[in-house]
């Protein structure tokens, strides 16, 4: 995922997946670490919104809402980048919609993270209601970072 004007709820989002070609890291004695790399995108370029921002979570809750001002017919994509974990413990995260911003229905459930950093993107078929939204469980005590969009197709 890409989002050119970062991860705040509502961002746009850009989901895709995608082959290094190049990658190099440069770090001066006392300059700034530079990292460099070109990618080439494979399969389709999904345009989507940010539904978690890459912060830390510390309890089992629901996101905040997107109003998306409109249902939509053609599935949708969500994607899921952690980037800490507590040792020991698990995360699961859920991609929801709701025709209300009242009523929530799982729409999407990621893989359970358990001991390592991970990325993973779903696809959904059918209708997506008007509002969607991240919800996330918490295993043991532990402190955990993810971002997440979602993209209707």
């Amino acid at each position: 995922s890409a989002a050119p004007i970062g991860m705040t709820l509502g961002n746009p989002v850009y989901m895709f997946s995608t082959h290094t070609t190049s990658y190099s890291v440069t770090a001066p004695v006392d300059g700034v670490v530079a990292i460099s790399a070109d990618l080439n995108a494979t399969g389709q370029i999904d345009r989507g919104v940010s539904l978690h921002d890459i912060t830390a979570i510390s309890a089992t809750a629901n996101g905040s809402s997107v109003d998306n001002a409109a249902s939509s017919a053609g599935g949708g994509i969500g994607s899921l980048h952690i980037s800490v974990i507590a040792s020991g413990s698990t995360l699961d995260v859920d991609v929801e919609d709701s025709p209300d911003d009242a009523a929530w229905t799982s729409l999407i459930s990621f893989a359970q993270a358990t001991t390592s950093t991970t990325s993973e993107s779903k696809t959904v078929a059918g209708t997506i209601d008007r509002y969607t939204r991240a919800a996330w469980v918490r295993g043991a005590s532990g402190t955990y970072t993810f971002a997440a969009g979602f993209a209707r197709r």
